[in-house]
């Protein structure tokens, strides 16, 4: 990635909010990050930002087909930095918010992303002493616990931290969180994990970046539609699919500690 940051014409050829200078800082930093708060936010991205630039690319210069192509998105950072999201039930502010668009969508950063629309959260800190980390760590959870709440189809929410250099990757669970190895962006293979990881969540199925094909939002009915096996002639392989519908929700999975259980009340 070094050679093409080096190599670029100029940063007006990956689109908006890309800073190569501030991606050499932060990715050439020892130790705590020397700059402020915001330069160090532009890096990161502006890192993710010009990954999703290869990514669609690459998506374009391969012969995939149509169903292939369909399946693909692009992970991309919103514009505005430590902000408040519309939809939150309180006053926390998000570091970064990272949002999925079209594989062949034209790249623009999306404008304050509500907690609706994110598919993962990057809290940063500029030191990485083991407070910053669990300070990072602990303001994650607050934001899954959000994300969870209006996202009534999530199965798992992932979650980045950002100590200095080193970045962990967290997949929250309903009952558990699964924790990385940090990955180093000052080294060449904690670039390059980093890098995998975000191509991986663009090509991946929906289903793998956490959400349940089960369940659909339909905002023009201003409700939600479950698919669930009818199961009744006592059959689990029948084939048979119910739809139902909601939009009164009993009990939320809004809470940060405990198993996270949702209640609907279908018809």
């Amino acid at each position: 990635m070094e050679d093409h940051l080096t190599k670029a014409e100029s940063q007006d050829d990956f689109g908006q909010g890309v800073s190569f200078e501030d991606i050499k800082k932060w990715t050439r930093t020892e130790g705590a990050y020397a700059g402020s708060d915001n330069d160090m936010y532009i890096a990161i991205k502006s890192f993710i930002a010009y990954v999703a630039h290869f990514v669609k690319g690459g998506i374009q210069s391969r012969n995939l087909s149509a169903e292939a192509r369909q399946g693909c998105r692009l992970l991309l950072p919103g514009q505005n930095v430590n902000y408040k999201p519309e939809d939150s039930d309180d006053s926390t502010c998000i570091d970064i918010g990272l949002v999925a668009s079209k594989h062949d969508a034209v790249i623009e950063l999306c404008i304050k992303p509500s907690y609706y629309r994110l598919r993962a959260v990057v809290e940063a800190k500029k030191g990485k002493k083991e407070g910053d980390l669990y300070d990072a760590f602990a303001q994650l959870c607050e934001y899954t616990r959000q994300m969870y709440a209006v996202q009534h189809n999530l199965r798992t929410v992932l979650g980045f931290t950002v100590c200095a250099s080193d970045i962990w990757i967290y997949h929250f669970g309903h009952s558990k969180t699964v924790a990385s190895e940090p990955m180093d962006v000052t080294s060449p293979n904690g670039r390059r994990a980093f890098v995998e990881l975000l191509v991986n969540m663009s090509l991946c199925d929906d289903s793998q970046l956490s959400c349940d094909p089960t369940m659909q939002h339909l905002p023009e009915l201003r409700c939600w539609q479950i698919d669930c096996p009818d199961n009744s002639d006592d059959s689990s392989s029948s084939g048979v699919v119910s739809q139902y519908y909601f939009s009164n929700i009993i009990c939320i999975t809004d809470h940060l500690l405990g198993h996270r259980i949702s209640c609907l009340l279908v018809i």
